[in-house]
């Protein structure tokens, strides 16, 4: 008999048994993602990062920030130290040449002294990169309390508005003259002569005036003040020595004697000398709109303002200041005395000076304020007006300095000029006291 055929069913397991599938993995059995076959991978990500960090130290390597190039006023004020140092030198070398006359030796000795003055000052402004330490400070008010009413007098007119600057000195100063920059123990040390460091004096002197538009306000301030300093050593030089030096700067060769260093007459660049005897009340002050260039006036000065319509305010103060002085010593000075001639030629400089200011002010559309009619006097001013006249004459010099820092760039040189005129004059009223950074007290 033939039975059928039953398909078995596969038995399942007891319940609990621990019998394994046969389909379940072995756990021992390796796996294609395990990390046991991929540590070459590993290797190439670490040395790809090392190359990457190598690039990109070579790339910064070579492409560093660079040192900073020196400014324009860095570079000024290096050549003036260099210049200043070498002239000092020459000045003494020149001194020190046989045969040189007491008077000579004499000029030429204080203006060694000056010279190094700058050359220490300079020195150190350049190491801190600014010059904070000889920053000018504010011009002193002398005479500036009005007092009794007096006509106040009214400057020449035509002030130049062109400045040395203009000429087009070279800006590495005083050292392209080939006057030589031996020293006084050098070989060629007494070959040196007074009219070589008058050459070099006044190449240094349109040196510092050409640098002038290209540097920053306090720079300038400075630069300017080593111009003036180096134009009073100039001066003292010629008439000492009786030399001349070509390329000197305006008026910068007293038409004078020695007694009247600084010969006002022809320091100043204006067109024109007012007459003495011309007066005007103070109200007539030129005004911007008259002169047919401004529209309308742009600005307004007022004493102690701010900008170059506040310095030119002060400086007008400070001149007429000077001229109100000068008109009230001359009147009490014996006519034909050598006080007489110098304080009637300082007076006509400072109403060149004025008029110089009236220049800048309509060339800028600024309106002056009215002049000040009388300036009050010293106790002692009738015996012996030699001190005020002194301190007057510093006033003016601290207002030009400042003048000239904040002047606009493109009138600088010609600002300077007024400056330089002012140093000559001070330089004047006090001979035994030559500074060496006229109207900047903070760097003598």
């Amino acid at each position: 008999m033939s039975s059928d055929t039953v398909p078995s069913t596969p038995s399942t397991p007891p319940s609990g048994s621990s019998a394994p599938s046969s389909s379940a993995p072995s756990s021992s059995a390796p796996s294609g993602n395990s990390p046991r076959r991929r540590p070459w991978r590993y290797w190439a990500l670490g040395a790809a990062a090392i190359l990457v960090a190598l690039g990109t130290a070579t790339l910064v390597a070579l492409h560093a920030p660079q040192p900073a190039s020196p400014s324009r006023s860095a570079v000024a004020l290096r050549a003036a130290h260099d210049d200043a140092a070498r002239l000092a030198s020459l000045a003494r070398s020149a001194a020190g040449r046989p045969g040189t006359t007491p008077g000579s030796q004499a000029a030429l000795s204080g203006a060694g002294m000056v010279l190094d003055r700058q050359a220490a000052v300079l020195g150190g402004t350049t190491a801190h990169a600014t010059p904070g330490a000889a920053t000018p400070t504010g011009p002193a008010q002398v005479g500036t309390v009005p007092a009794e009413t007096a006509p106040a007098s009214t400057p020449g007119t035509g002030a130049s508005s062109t400045g040395a600057g203009s000429t087009g000195a070279s800006s590495t100063g005083a050292g392209s003259t080939g006057a030589g920059s031996t020293g006084a123990g050098s070989t060629g040390a007494s070959s040196i002569q007074a009219s070589d460091v008058a050459a070099a004096l006044a190449s240094s002197v349109q040196a510092r005036l050409a640098a002038l538009p290209d540097v920053d306000a306090p720079t300038a301030t400075l630069l300017a003040s080593v111009a003036a300093g180096q134009s009073v050593q100039l001066d003292s030089i010629t008439a000492a020595t009786g030399t001349t030096a070509a390329g000197a700067p305006t008026g910068a060769q007293p038409a004078g004697t020695a007694s009247t260093t600084a010969s006002p007459n022809t320091a100043a660049s204006a067109s024109t000398t007012a007459s003495p005897n011309t007066t005007a009340s103070p109200s007539a002050t030129a005004s911007p709109s008259a002169s047919g260039t401004c529209p309308s006036p742009t600005a307004t000065a007022t004493y102690g303002g701010t900008g170059f319509a506040g310095a030119l305010a002060t400086t007008e103060r400070a001149e007429t200041a000077a001229a109100y002085l000068l008109e009230t010593a001359l009147a009490r000075t014996p006519a034909g005395s050598p006080d007489a001639a110098a304080r009637s030629s300082a007076l006509d400089a400072h109403r060149r000076q004025l008029a110089s200011v009236e220049s800048f002010a309509a060339a800028t559309c600024t309106v002056l304020p009215p002049r000040d009619a009388g300036f009050a006097l010293p106790p002692n001013f009738a015996s012996d007006p030699s001190a005020a006249l002194k301190a007057v004459e510093g006033s003016s010099e601290e207002a030009w300095a400042q003048l000239v820092g904040d002047a606009p760039a493109a009138r600088r040189a010609a600002v300077a000029e007024g400056l330089v005129t002012a140093a000559r004059l001070a330089a004047a009223a006090s001979p035994s006291n030559a500074t060496a950074f006229p109207g900047v007290p903070t760097a003598n």
